[in-house]
This record gives structure tokens, C-alpha cells and sequence, in this order.
């Protein structure tokens, strides 16, 4: 398959993107950041958006910039040496399990005999750039005071210096422990391919790569004819090295390529057509399945001076998310994307999965220290994943990580009410179970109960129990307080921004929230808010407040949030100003205070309230007529009556007489209103002739975003936490006290406090929700709740899988 110029309808993505695209590119130019930017993106094989904004040079008379124009490409360089690695290695003529030495006899010292080359391509193998830097300095005229033979016409004096710089420098530690980002060692991958192959890299990159990609604008020493194509930027910038005639004939293998975004788009395609352009084949799958999956499980990694737990890299390429914090972010590319980026403002990504490949080429002028290649790609990349055409019967993965993937039809249809057998249930258990839940309300547990099941988008059971208004009955159309339910719809609003480029899951809280200070505070993302690992707390939020002089009790939770609930604006500002109780990213504290900043976020970004912003994009489009964060007060008084003694009664009080816009615990609806709700992400995203997400957006919400970290809930805690955007993961090996092992793996909730409780189980094709009124708490400081029992006979109703 070759690129080939067409339509965003030919290419499977939805028509309004590349206005969307257009719009927030022009802006991104005007706000000065980004003073120069082409975007290119294909899907299918189709380029459907492919365009430049603003100028060339930074010159008052610069003409406007062309999508022709040749941008230094720095480390996404590295890609390239990696393909030019593995033709070798196909060819037999070079190991990537052989030691270095092997073919460059030069590099010793200690421990090198163990470097492999593999080590040089996933940052493995301990050559350190701070060393470098720091022997460097040290001499006299720089790399001139470096004595080395005069090299021959396959090498550059300059690069012959480097190299003998590096194979006398220390190794940083021992081969293949950790990982640490190195340019000197695609350095030495780099001559390796120079001594085998007896060409220079220039050469052989222009034989074997760009040729046969039709790569006519890709070079490693640009000509003299061709150095005017190149983007010019102010000499203070990011990378204004790269403008200099030195460097643009430095045919560095860690950082000399010149390219343009349509020529880096087919090297990308040929990557992800794993290995051929048209009728060219450059490498095997084999090898770029190799180059492409993480080589490095489990191995730490260091960028620069930050330190992270755990790396995904690839031969030459990032696979994923390949930091498990702050560098390279989480986006909404599926888990399997590969991508490399370059200093000043370059990207190309590759998403195997939605079949986009895309390029980001830029002008930065505000290079951030760790996160210094993104500026506004995150943006530019969600907005084209989650533009993935999905409308009408889409056949799809359902399958998650960790398990084998089946394919199932994905339907859009509205609920409809009908049997039990329709749905694949045995109709006698779903009647034993009406029966059960009838008990629950004549014990007491529950003076108030709706239980509603759907599976196949067809509702087969919805019954009300209990007392109504008055002395009537209940109905399964009483309206309960969300509470903590609320939370997955904020994380909705978050993701509708997100997908229209206006706010990025991976930018700091503080962009949004300018006076989110303190210390480690700068740290903290939009999904660490999302997945409740930022580091604040509630117990720390209402210390705060008793310090303020505010009368709470910081050790009854649900009453201090519910005195706090009354003046929502001082809430807000109380909590903008705690301090961290972790470090952002550390351990998972479920918290209303990373949601109530979040429905601030929405505030700000959308200049509308979050129940204003939820009404039009959410609820409104999914026909949920009965649901609304700070009700109005017509609707209160549809709101279900508990006790005064019943748990949460405060909280849920406050909620409701103060109609405060939280985006934690503000919402109220009935069980119909978020089984369509559940039921929207059950179709990833869609319901009837709404979208409200795309699938990207819903399968990024849906699976575990923070594996390995540790969670806390009060008094209990477990070794690894399951969350996704705004909801609660089943996994196998989480088992949190709400979990029950019936639910299918894969699975996704999300409780409230007084007794509410939604679960979506993907596997059955179900939607269940227990709204409930509870009348006390056990011995844990939960309250009495048969949501278990509810869940598990429920899925035992089930007879057809």
C-alpha cells in the first residue's frame, strides 16, 4: 500500500476533522509558540489532511511556509539508523545479539565487552551523554582537540571525533539494567553500519531507504541547492543549531536528517505495512514486528534528570506510552502506537490499530525540559484518532489487553424494552431475583430500590421498589442523587475536549488552572486527575479547611465534604490550594478533589459550567431527559427521600439544595438515564444517531491507565490498583472490597455514596445499575449494600454467552 491524496470520508474518518484540524492549527500559529507548523495525516493509506501554516522564517517579510518544506528532523533521525540496523541484520551480516566490539574493536573499558547492539537501539547499553558532555568540556578547543587518523570518504572528521570521544567514555551502568536516552549510542550504531555496509550513512540511507520510499525531499547532508528549503527559526530557538551549514551537511546518525512531513508519512507507512511501500520491501514483519514491541519490559528508565519506573521501547522506536509519567504522555493511540519524536518540534507516530500514520513538524519556541517534542502534537494526535470514521454496524475488537480478541457486531440501536429470553436470560432467575430485591426493601436494608439489567441493548429487567412521593409507590423513574457517579460523566466532558484538540490529557493542571502551585504541583497532569493519582487527598483537603478556620471534621469524610458543598466557590479555591499528600503518579488515593477540579477545567476550557457543558454534549444528544448536575428546583423535588440517618444523607443533602456544579459528586438521574449512559460506551462510544465519543476516547477510558501503582481507600489498601479515565477496572488481579469475581475482566463501574452503583461488563454485552436508597453502614464504614448479590445474580441470570 502507497499514500495517496483523498478525501476524509475516502480515508474513514469523519468529514468535520479537517476544519476542526485547520482551525486549531491557525491558532497554534497565532498564539506564538508554534510560529511554523505542516500536518500530515493518513489513514488507510489515505492522506486526508495534509497542510502548513504560517511562515517559513522568522523574518518580518517571510513568505508563508510551504508543505514542501525541509525541517531538521534531530532525533526522529534515529528510526531511520534503526531500519538501516535491521536491513543488515536481515541480510546476515550483523547480530543484534553480538557484542559490540565485535564490529567496533575500538570500544573498551569496563563492562563494554557486555554491551550488544540491541542495547544501542533501545537505549540499553549504559553510554552516557553526560559523560560525554562533561569530557568534552573539559578540552581545551572542544571535539578539535581530539587527535584521530584522517578518515576516509565514507566518514565526516567531526563524526570520526565523536566516536573516538565515546568509545573511551564510561559506561553509566551495566548493560541492559536500565534504560537512559542516548544519542552517543545510536552514534555507535550508526558506524556500525558504516563499516559493514563500506558506504557512507548518506549513501546508504539513500539507496536502501529513501529510493525505494520515493523519499525525494530526505536527506543526511543537505545540498547546497536545497539548504534554502530548510525552515528557518529566530537563533535563540530550539534547535536554531539545526539552521547552521555545519550541521546540515553533520550526517549525524542520532540527529542529521532533513525531511518532509509527506516523505517521514511513507517511511511510517512502510512501517506499518510492516516492512513494503507499493511494490518495495525494506524490511521484513519480522523485523519491524521486532522494531515495534517492547523490548525492555520492566526496566527503569531515565530521561534527562527524571527518573521513571518502567520504559516500553522498541528497536529505534517508543512503543506506546514509553514512560510511565511525564515524557511522551498518554494520548489516545491505542497501547500497540510507535512513534519517535525530535527536538524543536517534530513527531511521527504510527497507530497499527486505526491504520494512521502521522507527522507533526513544527517551529517550538517553548521547549518544556522533559516534555520537549509534544507542544501541541498530543492535541493534533487525538483529534485524528478519535476522528475514526465508527457510524452505523462497525465490526470491532471488543477484546481488551490480556485477553484473546473476539469480533462482534457493535449496536448503536436505542435500548428497547423486552424478555429475559430475548436477552439470553433464564426468565425463572430473573424473577427469583425480583423476589430478592423485594426482601431487601421489606427488611429495611433498602427502603428505596430500582434495579434495572440490559444485555444486547435489549432491558429485560427495571423494577421499582419501595416507597414513592407521598404514600405512593415507587417508580422506576425516580430520580436519585449520582453522588460519585457523577465522575464518570465529568471524565466524559474532559474527553469531548480532548477530542476537539482544546485541552491535553497529558499537559499540566496548571495550564489550565494557573494558580494550581506548590510544591510537585507542576507535575500533576490532567490524567493523574482522572485516575485519582495526583497526589492530593480529601483527608488532606479537609485539614486544610479546619485550618482555614471552616468547622469540618476530618475524620468524618462524607460530613466535611458536605459542610464544604454549601459554598462551592470556596471548595474550589481550598482545594486548588492543598498540598500534595504524594507524589503525582506514586499510589492511587481516590479523591473529589481531582473531579471537582477536573468540572473546573471544563469551566475554564469551554467557557461554559460543567452542568451546561454536560447538558449539550452529553446529555441532551443521548435523550437523558432526566438527568442534570445541580438540579433546579422543580427537579429536586422528584429527588427519592431517605432518611436523616441513612449514610451520606448530608453529603447527598447539600448536593442537592446547594445545586453545586461538582464535577465529583454533583449529578442526579434514574437508573433508564445511566443505563444509557453505560450503555453509549458499551458502543464505544456511540447510542442511536449520537456520538458522543469515539471509540479511541471510550477504549482509553475503559482499560487500566495505571498499571503497577498502588492504591489506598481509607483503611485499605491493595499492591496494584485497576483504573481507567473516570472508571473502575475489573481486573483479575485487583480486587478491591466493591469487586465481585463475576464480572468479566474487562469490565468497568463506578458506586456513589447512599447506594447507587453502574457496572458495564463489555464480555456479556450487559449494562446493570442498582439505584438504591441504603439505610445504614457496616462494620468497615461501607454501607450495607447488596450490589454484590444484585451483580453476581444478575450474571447468573445469564444463559447464553
Amino acid at each position: 500500500m502507497e499514500l495517496r491524496t483523498g478525501t476524509a470520508q475516502a480515508a474513514g474518518v469523519r468529514p468535520e476533522v479537517t476544519s476542526l484540524l485547520r482551525r486549531r492549527a491557525e491558532a497554534w500559529v497565532t498564539d506564538g509558540r508554534n510560529p511554523s507548523i505542516v500536518l500530515l495525516a493518513a489513514r488507510g493509506g489515505v492522506t486526508f489532511f495534509h497542510e502548513a501554516f504560517g511562515v517559513s522564517s522568522p523574518e518580518g517579510d517571510s513568505p508563508a511556509l510551504t508543505i514542501d518544506a525541509l525541517f531538521p528532523l534531530a532525533s526522529l533521525t534515529k528510526p531511520f539508523t534503526a531500519t538501516a540496523v535491521m536491513i543488515l541484520v536481515e541480510e546476515g551480516k550483523l547480530g543484534l545479539n553480538r557484542p559490540v566490539q565485535e564490529y567496533l574493536p575500538e570500544f573498551v573499558g569496563e563492562d563494554k565487552e557486555q554491551v550488544m547492539v540491541h542495547h544501542l537501539l533501545t537505549h540499553t547499553s549504559g553510554v552516557s551523554d553526560d559523560e560525554f558532555e562533561k569530557v568534552l568540556e573539559s578540552l581545551k578547543e572542544g571535539l578539535k582537540s581530539v587527535d584521530v587518523p584522517k578518515p576516509d570518504e565514507t566518514q565526516t572528521l567531526r563524526i570520526a571525533r565523536i566516536l573516538a570521544l565515546t568509545y573511551n567514555g564510561a559506561l553509566l551502568f551495566e548493560p541492559g539494567s536500565q534504560m537512559s536516552y542516548s544519542d552517543l549510542g545510536i552514534y555507535l550504531a550508526g558506524e556500525i553500519v558504516r563499516r559493514i555496509s563500506g558506504q557512507s550513512l548518506a549513501n546508504f540511507y539513500r539507496e536502501r531507504i529513501y529510493e525505494p520510499l520515493g523519499m525525494d525531499s530526505s536527506f543526511m547532508i543537505v545540498p547546497e541547492d536545497q539548504q534554502n528549503r530548510v525552515v528557518s527559526r529566530p537563533d535563540d530557538a530550539p534547535g536554531a543549531i539545526y539552521h547552521d551549514v555545519e550541521w546540515m551537511e553533520h550526517p549525524s546518525p542520532s540527529g542529521g536528517m532533513y525531511s518532509t512531513a509527506e516523505d517521514v508519512a511513507r517511511f511510517g507507512q512502510m512501517l506499518l505495512n510492516g516492512g513494503n511501500y507499493g511494490d518495495q520491501r525494506i524490511l521484513s514483519p519480522a523485523a519491524v514486528a521486532a522494531m515495534t514491541r517492547n523490548q525492555i519490559p520492566g526496566i527503569s528508565a531515565k530521561m534527562l534528570d527524571v527518573v521513571f519506573p518502567e520504559a516500553s521501547w522498541g528497536l529505534g522506536l517508543s512503543v506506546g506510552h514509553p514512560f510511565k509519567g511525564r515524557v511522551y504522555g498518554e494520548a489516545l493511540p491505542t497501547p500497540d502506537y510507535f512513534s519517535h519524536g525530535g527536538y524543536g518540534g517534530v513527531e511521527m507516530w504510527v497507530d497499527p490499530e486505526n491504520k494512521i500514520v502521522g507527522a507533526y513538524f513544527s517551529v517550538a519556541l517553548d521547549i518544556d525540559e522533559i516534555d520537549f517534542t509534544r507542544h501541541h502534537c498530543d492535541l493534533f494526535m487525538n483529534m485524528v484518532t478519535s476522528a475514526a470514521q465508527t457510524d452505523g454496524v462497525e465490526v470491532v475488537a471488543e477484546e481488551r489487553s490480556n485477553r484473546d480478541a473476539e469480533v462482534s457486531e457493535v449496536q448503536v440501536q436505542p435500548l428497547r424494552t423486552g424478555s429475559p429470553e430475548e436477552a439470553g436470560a433464564d426468565p425463572a432467575r430473573v424473577d427469583n431475583l425480583i423476589q430478592t430485591a423485594r426482601s431487601w426493601v421489606d427488611e429495611g436494608t433498602h427502603p428505596a430500590l430500582v434495579i434495572l439489567a440490559a444485555r444486547k441493548g435489549i432491558v429485560f429487567l427495571h423494577e421499582a421498589f419501595g416507597e414513592g412521593e407521598g404514600d405512593s409507590d415507587l417508580t422506576v423513574d425516580a430520580l436519585f442523587p449520582l453522588a460519585s457517579i457523577t465522575k464518570p460523566i465529568t471524565a466524559t466532558a474532559i474527553m469531548v475536549l480532548a477530542e476537539r484538540g482544546l485541552l491535553g490529557l497529558s499537559r499540566p493542571v496548571r495550564d489550565y488552572i494557573s494558580e494550581f502551585e506548590g510544591e510537585n504541583k507542576e507535575k500533576v497532569l490532567v490524567r493523574n486527575l482522572l485516575t485519582h493519582t495526583s497526589g492530593l487527598t480529601d483527608e488532606r483537603l479537609y485539614e486544610t479547611a479546619e485550618q482555614s478556620g471552616i468547622k469540618v471534621d476530618p475524620t468524618a469524610p462524607l460530613e466535611a465534604f458536605a459542610a464544604l458543598m454549601g459554598d462551592y466557590e470556596q471548595l474550589l479555591r481550598l482545594t486548588i490550594s492543598v498540598p500534595l499528600s504524594s507524589a503525582p503518579n506514586s499510589v492511587m488515593t481516590y479523591s473529589d478533589a481531582n473531579f471537582n477540579l477536573l468540572g473546573e477545567i471544563v469551566r475554564r476550557v469551554s467557557g461554559m459550567s460543567l452542568p451546561q457543558f454536560a447538558h449539550e454534549n452529553i446529555f441532551e444528544p443521548l435523550g437523558l431527559q432526566n438527568t442534570v448536575i445541580a438540579p433546579t428546583k422543580p427537579m429536586r423535588s422528584r429527588v427519592v427521600e431517605r432518611p436523616t440517618t441513612a449514610p451520606a444523607y448530608d453529603l447527598l443533602e447539600a448536593a442537592l439544595t446547594s445545586a453545586a456544579p461538582s464535577g465529583s459528586a454533583g449529578g442526579f438521574g434514574t437508573a433508564m438515564d445511566m443505563a444509557i449512559f453505560g450503555q453509549m460506551f458499551l458502543n464505544r462510544g456511540a447510542y442511536g444517531d449520537a456520538r458522543i465519543l469515539s471509540p479511541a476516547s471510550t477504549d482509553a477510558m475503559t482499560r487500566n491507565q495505571i498499571p503497577g501503582i498502588p492504591a489506598d481507600l481509607g483503611d485499605e489498601s491493595w499492591p496494584e490498583a485497576g483504573w481507567g479515565f473516570g472508571w473502575s477496572i475489573h481486573e483479575a488481579k485487583k480486587s478491591p472490597a466493591w469487586n465481585e469475581l463475576l464480572p468479566s475482566p474487562g469490565s468497568y463501574d463506578h458506586g456513589g455514596s447512599g447506594g447507587v452503583f453502574l457496572l458495564v461488563d463489555p464480555a456479556l454485552d450487559l449494562v446493570a445499575c442498582f439505584f438504591s436508597v441504603q439505610a445504614s453502614m457496616n462494620d468497615r464504614g461501607l454501607p450495607n449494600s447488596n450490589t454484590d448479590l444484585f451483580i453476581n445474580a444478575v450474571l447468573g441470570s445469564i444463559t447464553e454467552v
